[in-house]
């Protein structure tokens, strides 16, 4: 779970991304429709970009916003193998991912 910096919420479900909108308009997006059978275990809000970083259980990292995975990475771009444990951003808007294996 994390705020989207505008007084919403993000929710990451097993069956779907829930986001509370600060007006209270609630949106479910399933995580097939972002390209993945698993679902998020780390949720990071994007202050300098907008959007929403996720961190998956079975490996990977995407950026959505606006509804749309705009970029991704994987072990072949060299992520760590495994689960997504954690998302840090610095301040210079440097994505930072802990992940299980090495």
């Amino acid at each position: 779970m994390t705020g989207d910096g505008t007084g919403g919420l993000w929710i990451s479900q097993r069956q779907s991304l829930v986001h509370r909108a600060a007006e209270g308009v609630v949106e479910q997006i399933p995580w097939a429709s972002l390209g993945h059978k698993d679902f998020a275990q780390s949720l990071l809000s994007d202050p300098l970009q907008g959007g929403l970083w996720l961190g998956f259980g079975r490996r990977g990292v995407a950026y959505l916003n606006e509804g749309h995975v705009l970029r991704s990475y994987a072990a072949a771009d060299g992520l760590g193998e495994g689960r997504v444990n954690d998302l840090r951003l610095d301040r210079d808007g440097t994505l930072w991912a802990a992940t299980e294996g090495g």
